[in-house]
């Protein structure tokens, strides 16, 4: 999610996991990375002179097609959709993993939501609570896309320990994805995003149930990877064996 994200943290931690995952298997790794990829001046509508001429030229034409006004914004029915047809895995940044922050005045991506409350807090990773972030996770997930978590410095320095003092709030963020609390910061897409999330098998529940599952999978890997970490005597007596226990 672009979304309250450093460029340098998130740009890190991907750097990171490429150096992992080449070191691992000998394959170059090409990244697609929407927020480069999707034009900001085009998505925030800089080339229309108003918001009225804009909604003028939507209005000439049947779906929003006048080529004026389609010259002026981003393909977001097709670039984001076509580029997650070739990709084989998926990162996801989940940081910040624990913590609070504030949320943006946008609207819930499911209208029947109702309006989000004024001046909320969120907490737990941005990118769970963007709608094109949650688009892209369902798409990927449904064609079998390998997942992996990325985190930024700060999270990963002290990874371990929330694993064993607050394992618990970590995974009441993994368990509480729901697309249906997912933000958008643009309505217009929102057609395009429910129609899209809607035509997977199972709709929005199974969206989040495979996200769900698969940051499962993920953490319940790095308590096992750090309870490998803890001396044989310590491991049936350390806080961690139980948490994953009850994962």
């Amino acid at each position: 999610s672009w979304t309250g994200t450093k460029l340098g943290d998130m740009l890190g931690a991907v750097d990171r996991e490429l150096e992992r995952l080449e070191a691992a298997d000998g394959r170059k790794r090409y990244v697609w990375v929407d927020m480069f990829c999707a034009s900001q001046n085009l998505l925030a509508g800089h080339y229309f002179a108003s918001d009225a001429e804009k909604a003028e030229l939507k209005a000439k034409a049947p779906a929003g097609a006048h080529p004026a006004y389609l010259a002026r914004k981003e393909d977001t029915d097709n670039i984001f959709g076509d580029a997650l047809a070739s990709v084989k895995e998926l990162l996801l940044y989940m940081s910040p993993l624990t913590g609070e922050w504030d949320a943006p005045p946008h609207p819930y991506l499911f209208a029947e939501r109702g309006e989000p409350p004024e001046m909320w807090t969120r907490s737990g990773p941005g990118s769970i609570t963007r709608a094109w972030c949650i688009f892209e996770m369902g798409k990927c997930l449904q064609k079998d896309c390998d997942l992996h978590v990325v985190l930024n410095d700060s999270d990963r320095a002290g990874f371990e320990g929330l694993l064993t003092k607050r394992f618990h709030d970590i995974a009441g963020i993994v368990a509480g994805v729901d697309a249906r609390d997912a933000q958008i910061s643009k309505t217009e897409d929102r057609d395009y995003i429910r129609k899209e999330i809607d035509s997977l098998p199972g709709g929005p529940g199974a969206v989040n149930t495979a996200v769900c599952a698969s940051l499962q999978r993920w953490l319940a890997d790095e308590g096992r990877a750090a309870l490998a970490k803890v001396p044989k005597k310590e491991r049936g007596t350390t806080s961690l064996i139980n948490n994953l226990g009850s994962l």
